[in-house]
């Protein structure tokens, strides 16, 4: 298996990957009506999306998507790539998400800890910081890198393998390394 692309979101200048979803409202491909598929080993769900954190209001921004179609969003003209990866990408579609919940927001990737399957763990980087979005707005932000710190020191290779060779074990860390749902 192969690590998966993570949706990115750009806060206070910064891109960080999104690495951690508590929550309801983030828009998907499928809000406009886009049936993604796979391009490659690296994106089994066939889109990545852009977010941007602009005056306080958590919004999208671009997305790459693998479809047979793709309509204007908000004004924005997909771009056509070809075949050789997504093959639409978005640009200038500023549209508010109707988020609610908490998302976690990681950059600086520590490279030893990559994990070959499957979305990276917020440990992994150096720099976390957790959002809190009510209905799009972004109420607050907490620092969560010396937390993250602290994982890494007492068991680095937390979620790395899976608890045991038991087929229930694999398949369950399988799905965990998938999700990105309450981390």
């Amino acid at each position: 298996m192969t690590g998966q692309i993570p949706d990115f979101v750009l806060y206070h200048g910064e891109e960080y990957d999104l690495v951690g979803i508590d929550g309801r409202g983030l828009l998907s491909p499928h809000d406009f009506g886009l049936a993604p598929k796979s391009p490659h080993t690296a994106c089994w769900r066939g889109f990545v999306m852009y977010y941007e954190c602009k005056e306080n209001r958590l919004t999208l921004q671009g997305m790459d998507v693998h479809s047979d179609a793709a309509p204007m969003i908000n004004g924005a003209k997909p771009e056509e790539r070809g075949e050789s990866s997504f093959r639409y990408h978005y640009e200038g579609i500023d549209v508010e998400v109707p988020f609610t919940g908490t998302l976690i927001l990681a950059r600086d990737f520590i490279d030893e800890m990559y994990v070959h399957m499957g979305f990276q763990r917020p440990h992994a980087f150096k720099t976390v910081i957790e959002l809190t979005v009510e209905n799009g707005h972004i109420l607050q932000s907490r620092e969560l890198s010396s937390q993250m710190e602290e994982q890494r020191k007492q068991n680095p290779h937390k979620d790395a393998v899976p608890g045991s060779s038991r087929e229930e074990d694999v398949m369950q860390w399988i799905k965990d390394r998938f999700s990105r749902e309450g981390k």
